[in-house]
């Protein structure tokens, strides 16, 4: 299978993945982050000057769609079989989708979908091949996740076996699997490429036996060297096309070796075979070999002999008597042969007498697309009009948009790799001079095409189709850039080497050593991106060393990004950086590719901020992103390579200022969940489950760690709720493991607020374990009440307790835990005083939120119907009063959330409905009065939070302040009530980020009207 390319090597893809995450607590939302240890390094990070920020600005392409879909086309197809009732199932390598025909050639049903490359039950990464058991169940190997899938008849995912993105050599892991093949006991036989064996399970999936030796290739018939398709007849003989040794194995039943096909040496005589990909076996004991790297398939009789082939040795080509790399075989029960004909995107059928019948497929064509889709984007560049440069790493084009996103022209064949001047193959980075030149990386053609600013392209340097290591030559160069005096600079990845080329393509050594990798300063490790600032220094991703290494003009080694072998998502990390470029500022922006984001620094190397972060197809989120650049108004733009599309950012977030660094300067702090504000200080939490919650003090604008390590408990995750009494700071936290388990929430207090001067107060929640967390906290009537969150849904429900000193031991249980008689009341959200009274609000996700107030904190009353009359209010969560008048908001996933109020506390008007504009506003997360304007902060759970306001509070009054997450889309989320406070008038709003960028704080900047001055000039 795809003999080229992966035969020989073996490329794992290991995408960052959020792990799923579940807590009984606080299901759904907020969402998880990736669990595990706490990032490598990351009280090291260099941390540069606060406010610098970005935000989603538009999207170029279609999100998720690589081209045109259709099931007329085939996009590299693999391995191929025929199920019982001679269906043909075909797997699409490049168009990650199974498809099934009729043995007529029409097409029946597909699971994946076309271009989408993503490893998740229904969707796939590289299938490599399928296969259909004697039940009708339908088994797809997805090679790169390390995983089989099996799904029902009818495409329902219900198993696999693997484990997505973990290869390992015992049997319960798979290393890049690329066949799959049954006997007639229902026994599954799986070839293991990477780990070099044939691993066979029972019809249940449970482990049974290995061919070869785990983890070790050879040559004897003991070993394979990357096994490739396999097949077993009708006898139970097992025949597997053992790729990297050039022959095909045959055993018996029992396992035992039995013969041979090939010399085990690449060749084109018809005894010899080179990286057969894919064995057959027809009713009469006939076997059919895709002898993928001779463009032909060979014939052998029952006996072994050779027989008769199909294709041209050594001759690829497009018509029907010739095949070019055919990568599958299958035979149906009429003799009938399919080959999959990999690069001329089709299957070619025959008959038993080697005639052609049909194709399924469209000869030389494996897709159709348009001008506003883009297949897997690489490189960007900007021009000095705006326009954007665009090249597609699969989709083997360059595309030149103007600055609306508006497709100018194109050069290459969609799909379609090729040498001359109108192809590319495998187009990766782009570079334009001052001219509006435009360079590109042909990477698989070993060359540096130049365009003119009207899409005519020529060879600029290296040789087209030839690699070398000499001055004249490239091996699959990476990245490109240009300096102010027109020299181009050449990443040359498999040389390790960065190339300087005069304005007419006469190039030298600038950096590394030439075929020699290293991780000292003068050696690259398969370095991608280039980029030169307007000094003239250089700066090289050095993916495989994970750094970014910056060089003056002279070539002189200045300084490295990163931490030189050290793969990690902390700040002062990478994992796969891909490219980088420099705004006019000199900050330094890197497109970390595996960590699916773009990391800024500042000029010295000292981290600002993050983009995306997030792996995900929502706005501001990022799958893989390869390629970043930044034009002259620092517009920064991304190619979202997986999501096929290229995100467009922009600097700032009007009206509004990130106050804090990211996380801290910790991707660990990844959300910011509580406020508070004490002695004219801002208090601020972290959610933090690696290493423990920490609280962070701004005060004359400047921040101080009070807090570190979750009090000293690493399973105080966060501290849900700040609160000031009689002199003391409390914090209620949330105690969780990670896994759902609490040894229950504590209450810490100070009375400085400072480092060092924190004692707890309450522990293990209240006595009771399953008070996981004090969600809220209030002083009223002079005591502090507190309520909790209980792990015990529809048992035990949640708590209040109240003190009149604070101190331990001198706390008292008001509610019970029947919670309001209720014990589905899970929660106490919130709490707010108004008029006499303090109100609690309830999660009840069975009947509905519910409001009950109190005078006396002895006797409770329900204040309004259960989720106002709708049990999908199942969480009233925000509480606020306002201009006389008490505002409650809900979480409703199923409509929206809204916002009711009350003027005497049982009598409620809903104000807010339907989440303001739309059901992904499903919740107020908070609600807080500042400067005579009421503020809803919403959390949105597909385009990132929103803040709303009114003056009156009144229905229809509101008008929305922020949208798309301050700018970071659906990556970014909400805590509860208290993300948002008031300190000397200025409103202030943490946000939490599901992915590698970490908490932010936002601070609500004061509009100044100046009068308006008119001048003539």
């Amino acid at each position: 299978m795809k003999a080229r390319i992966l035969i020989l090597f073996v490329i794992t893809v290991a995408l960052a993945l959020s792990l799923a995450w579940a807590v009984t607590a606080q299901e759904p939302e907020p969402p998880a982050p990736r669990m595990g240890g706490r990032g490598v390094g990351a009280a090291s990070v260099a941390l540069g000057e606060t406010g610098t920020s970005f935000r989603y600005v538009e999207t170029f392409g279609v999100t998720e769609q690589a081209y045109l879909t259709d099931t007329d086309h085939l996009n590299h197809p693999n391995g191929i079989s025929l199920d019982g009732a001679d269906n043909l199932w075909v797997s699409e390598w490049d168009g990650y989708r199974a498809l099934k025909y009729n043995s007529a050639g029409a097409f029946q049903m597909s699971i994946g979908t076309a271009g989408l490359r993503v490893a998740d039950d229904d969707l796939f990464s590289s299938p490599a091949d399928v296969g259909v058991d004697a039940s009708g169940n339908i088994w797809v190997v997805d090679a790169d996740p390390d995983r089989v899938v099996k799904f029902d008849s009818g495409g329902n995912y219900l198993d696999q076996i693997g484990v997505n993105w973990e290869e390992g050599t015992d049997n319960d892991h798979l290393h890049q699997p690329l066949g799959i093949a049954f006997d007639g006991a229902g026994n599954i036989y799986i070839s293991d490429n990477g780990n070099h064996r044939v691993q066979i399970f029972d019809s249940s999936g449970v482990y049974s036996a290995t061919l070869g030796v785990s983890g070790i290739s050879g040559s004897d018939n003991g070993h394979f060297n990357g096994p490739d398709g396999l097949t077993v007849d009708s006898g139970g003989n097992i025949y597997v096309a053992d790729s990297g040794n050039n022959r095909v194995q045959i055993f018996d039943s029992t396992g035992m070796y039995s013969a041979t096909l090939g010399t085990g040496t690449c060749g084109t005589a018809n005894t010899q075979l080179c990286y057969p990909s894919e064995v057959a076996v027809d009713s009469s004991g006939n076997t059919y070999v895709a002898d993928a790297a001779n463009h032909r398939v060979q014939i052998f009789d029952n006996t072994g002999a050779y027989s008769a082939t199909l294709g041209q040795t050594g001759v690829s080509g497009s018509d029907n008597a010739h095949l070019d790399y055919p990568e599958g075989v299958a035979v149906d029960s009429s003799g009938n042969i399919y080959v999959s004909d990999w690069d001329n995107f089709r299957v070619q059928k025959f008959n038993s007498s080697l005639v052609y019948q049909a194709t399924i497929g469209i000869t030389g064509v494996p897709y159709v697309t348009d001008n506003s889709r883009f297949n897997a984007p690489y490189g960007v560049a900007a021009d000095s009009s705006g326009n954007i440069i665009v090249t597609g790493e699969k989709g083997n084009r360059l595309l030149k948009l103007n600055s609306s996103g508006v497709t100018q022209w194109t050069v290459g064949e969609a799909g379609v790799t090729g040498s001359d001047n109108a192809h590319f193959s495998q187009a990766k980075g782009a570079a334009v001079d001052s001219s509006g030149n435009i360079y590109v990386a042909d990477s698989d053609n070993h060359r540096v095409q130049k365009c003119t600013p009207a899409g005519v392209c020529s060879t600029f340097a290296g040789t087209s189709g030839t690699s070398g290591s000499d001055n004249t030559h490239f091996d699959s160069p990476h990245g490109v850039a240009v300096d102010s005096s027109g020299n181009v600079y050449v990443s040359d990845r498999n040389n390790h080497r960065v190339q300087k080329c005069t304005s007419a393509g006469v190039c030298s050594t600038f950096a590394g050593v030439t075929g020699v990798s290293g991780s000292d300063n003068s050696h690259f490790n398969y370095p991608n991106g280039v980029e030169v600032d307007t000094n003239g220094n250089v700066y090289v991703a050095d993916t495989d060393n994970y750094r970014v290494q910056v060089f003056g003009s002279n070539g002189v080694y200045q300084r490295t990004l990163g931490t030189t072998g050290v793969s990690g998502d902390d700040f002062d990390h990478f994992d796969a950086p891909h490219d980088v470029a420099v705004d006019a500022s000199g900050h330094i922006y890197v497109a970390d590719r595996w960590n699916n984001r773009v990391q800024v620094f500042d000029n010295n190397g000292a981290y600002l901020t993050t983009i995306g972060g997030d792996w995900g197809s929502k706005i501001g989120q990022l799958r893989s992103p390869a390629g970043v650049e930044v034009d002259t108004r620092s517009n920064v733009y991304v190619t979202d390579s997986d999501n096929h599309r290229i995100q467009k950012f922009a600097s700032g977030v009007p009206g509004w200022e990130q106050v804090n660094i990211n996380g801290f300067g910790d991707r660990d702090n990844w959300g910011v969940w509580s406020l508070g504000t004490f002695n004219d200080a801002l208090y601020v939490s972290t959610g933090n489950f690696a290493s423990g919650a920490e609280v962070y003090r701004l005060s004359s604008g400047s921040w101080e760690k009070v807090i570190s390590g979750g009090f000293g408990d690493t399973m105080n995750v966060g501290v849900d709720w700040f609160a000031e009494f009689n002199g003391y700071l409390y914090a209620g936290t949330w105690n969780d493991d990670g896994n759902g388990s609490s040894n229950g929430g504590q209450i810490w207090r100070s009375s400085t607020g400072n480092d060092g001067s924190w004692s707890r107060v309450v522990n293990n929640g209240f006595n009771d374990t399953t008070n996981g967390e004090v969600m809220a906290l209030a002083p009223f009537n002079g005591y502090l009440y507190a309520g909790t969150w209980s792990y015990d849904t529809g048992i035990h429900g949640a708590e209040i307790w109240r003190s009149s000193t604070g101190n331990s031991s001198s706390w008292t249980r008001m509610v019970s835990d029947t919670v309001f008689g209720n014990s589905n009341n899970v929660a106490i959200m919130s709490f707010e005083v108004f008029d006499t009274y303090l109100y609690a609000v309830t999660s009840n996700s069975t009947t509905g939120g519910e409001v009950w107030r109190t005078s006396n904190g002895t006797i409770w009353t329900q204040t309004n119907t259960d989720g106002f009359g709708d049990t999908d209010n199942a969480r009233i969560v925000s509480l606020e009063v306002f201009d006389g008048q008490l505002y409650a908001g809900t979480h409703n996933q199923e409509t929206g959330g809204e916002i009711w109020r009350t003027s005497n506390g049982t009598s409620w008007t809903q104000v807010v409905s339907s989440g303001f504009d739309g059901v992904d506003n499903r919740r107020i997360a908070a609600l807080i009065a500042s400067n005579d304007t009421l503020y809803a902060i919403v959390a949105n759970f597909s385009t990132g939070p929103e803040v709303w306001c009114s003056s009156i509070g009144d229905s229809g009054s509101w008008q929305k302040v922020i949208d798309t997450g301050f700018g970071g889309g659906g990556s970014i989320k909400l805590y509860w009530d208290n993300v948002a406070t008031v300190l000397d008038n200025n409103l202030y709003i943490g946000t939490t980020t599901s992915g590698n960028a970490g908490g932010r704080v936002w601070m609500m900047l004061r509009q100044v009207y100046l009068p308006l001055v008119i001048r003539n000039y």
